[in-house]
């Protein structure tokens, strides 16, 4: 008996696991999955991007600086993706950080927080914010979480 409720429960820890390590996984090769799909279009917008060509004048001109580019990107301390004014591209980020497992429509400061761990862009609070403001399933599940008003 106790041997198969061992059994049982490894399995249940290892689905688990295996159910977390895909979630990670999935987040943080968002950004490589923009890359292939949208490939030169991402290029083109971030040459033409005026906040990423300004930042990369600096991390051109302070090599030992915060901002490096790689592979044709635009990192910030090695790990956060200046992403190009793309609204297709934000919308992607957006979904994928807010509407998927991996955000479990999340309200906007764990959004953000979720977003802000890989990547960023001019106005990206505002972004989240209109983004979860506009999410139907958030609003058909929204919880009152104040306390009714009692009377005086």
């Amino acid at each position: 008996m106790t041997t198969r409720f061992s059994i049982d429960r490894a399995e249940k820890i290892l689905q688990q696991m295996l159910s977390l390590v895909s979630k990670v996984v999935s987040f943080f090769t968002i950004f490589s999955f923009c890359k292939l799909i949208y490939g030169k279009k991402l290029k083109k917008a971030v040459e033409e991007d005026p906040y990423i060509q300004s930042m990369g004048r600096v991390a051109t001109e302070q090599p030992g600086g915060s901002y490096k580019w790689h592979q044709g990107l635009l990192l910030y301390k090695g790990r956060v993706n200046i992403v190009p004014d793309n609204t297709t591209l934000k919308a992607k980020l957006l979904h994928e950080v807010h509407d998927t497992k991996v955000g479990g429509h999340s309200d906007v400061l764990r959004t953000l927080k979720k977003l802000r761990q890989q990547f960023y862009w001019p106005g990206i609070h505002r972004s989240v914010q209109d983004y979860v403001k506009g999410c139907e399933a958030c609003h058909k599940i929204k919880v009152e979480t104040l306390t009714p008003a009692e009377l005086l």
